[in-house]
């Protein structure tokens, strides 16, 4: 058979007067058309799999007419060049720390051997953005480095940013898992709505890709990452084998531990964080505020709530959803609104 290396297409069809025929090619989710282009013609052609030839197999399906003579399109076998035809995962990683924090680093690498990674994240901290977008200014982003099975980006905007940009002008395919972090410090209960990190795995699930965010309980530069990377491995071995729910995404939590006990699927605890600031003057004598505070639960405390399990030594792993709708009210207002008309 051709080598890889070349873009090789064999083909079997039929043609009754022998028109010419030219191979559009496109490396998307809409993969192939045949143009006829003595007439005009276009025809799309769907993807499967074929187990006997070991190959992706295109098989249009209709027929033509041209000049009154039928020509039927048999079954076309299209071998891709390596780059073209890999079948190594593509994994896209983003943070809110920026692109050379310690965090992003270690999950690069721990996740070398899992597919093919494209980095690209923003060029400093963007801690706190939540799925904050740059609207009011243009964003750009900078090739940091390339080399094989590895390419690393920089970006002006904000995680979320990031993400549409790679998507958007980027990447050449969909990625099959998205993973942001690992994040210094926890994106556990009420966090997760600030936080950059899961802001960019938010979006990753919004454009239908296997999304995850991992945070380590520890904001050091130098935090050691070990155990964030053992279960953050494990998490994405999972997900690039089994995918993820339509509109689903994960957050796993690791405490600042040696030895992590284990992993707990968790509810997000619910609560809010308390003394949110502290006071203090700037060289003028003006006040300021740094932004501080301590984390309390509301009642009831479930056991099953992520900060529970963290602080028992447990990672915790929190299954989120994009729709926010409340669907025990939405019933409760369909009622009221039928009963009142």
């Amino acid at each position: 058979s051709p080598p890889l290396s070349a873009l090789v297409c064999a083909f079997c069809l039929t043609i009754a007067d022998g028109s010419g025929i030219r191979l559009l090619f496109r490396y998307c989710d809409i993969p192939l058309a045949w143009m006829f282009p003595r007439h005009g013609t276009v025809v799309s052609c769907r993807w499967h799999n074929c187990a006997m030839l070991g190959k992706r197999v295109c098989q249009a399906e209709e027929n033509v007419l041209a000049h009154g003579e039928l020509r039927e399109i048999a079954y076309i076998c299209v071998q891709l060049n390596k780059d073209m035809m890999n079948d190594r995962p593509l994994i896209l990683i983003t943070n809110d720390d920026g692109v050379e924090a310690k965090g992003i680093k270690e999950l690069t690498e721990c996740l070398r051997d899992l597919g093919d990674i494209v980095v690209f994240a923003p060029d400093g901290p963007r801690s706190g953005m939540a799925s904050a977008i740059t609207s009011l200014v243009p964003i750009r982003y900078t090739l940091v480095k390339k080399e094989k099975g590895l390419t690393v980006y920089s970006c002006t905007g904000t995680p979320v940013d990031c993400v549409k940009l790679a998507i958007n002008e980027v990447l050449e395919r969909k990625p099959d898992l998205l993973a942001s972090g690992i994040n210094h410090g926890g994106n556990h209960a009420i966090c997760i709505q600030y936080s950059g990190t899961m802001g960019a795995a938010a979006e990753g699930c919004v454009f239908g890709i296997p999304s995850m965010g991992v945070s380590l309980l520890d904001h050091r530069a130098d935090a050691d990452f070990t155990e964030s990377c053992r279960l953050g491995r494990m998490l994405a071995r999972r997900i690039i084998k089994e995918g993820l729910p339509h509109g689903t995404y994960l957050n796993l939590n690791v405490p600042n531990v040696p030895n992590v006990k284990g992993m707990k699927v968790c509810r997000q605890a619910d609560g809010r964080w308390t003394n949110e600031f502290k006071r203090s003057e700037n060289a003028a004598g003006e006040p300021v505020f740094w932004l501080a505070g301590a984390f309390e639960n509301a009642k009831p405390i479930h056991a099953d709530n992520d900060t529970l399990a963290l602080d028992s030594g447990y990672a915790s792993l929190v299954p989120c959803k994009i729709d926010v709708t409340d669907y025990d009210f939405l019933a409760v207002l369909k009622n009221e609104l039928k009963v009142e008309s």
